[in-house]
């Protein structure tokens, strides 16, 4: 399972965080790395994190994890 990066595109958007980096440190008690990393679909966040992604999103579990592989944006 990964993490839908929309997921985390509505959490920086509810909380006001300007970037992963600040998403992560201020709201999920993560490293920007981290969430760059649940983003690009190379690690996948604990359960207890994506309880407090549920708890800032409102979305279901099953609307913030997916088994679909992360998009890859062309350089």
């Amino acid at each position: 399972m990964q993490i839908n990066p929309k997921a985390l595109d509505k959490a920086k958007e509810i909380t006001g965080s300007r970037s992963d980096e600040q998403l992560g440190q201020m709201f999920l008690d993560r490293t920007g790395t981290t969430v760059r990393n649940w983003r690009a679909g190379k690690t996948s966040p604990d359960l207890e994190t994506v309880a407090k992604i549920q708890r800032l999103t409102g979305w279901s579990f099953d609307q913030i994890l997916t088994t679909e592989p992360a998009e890859t944006t062309a350089a």
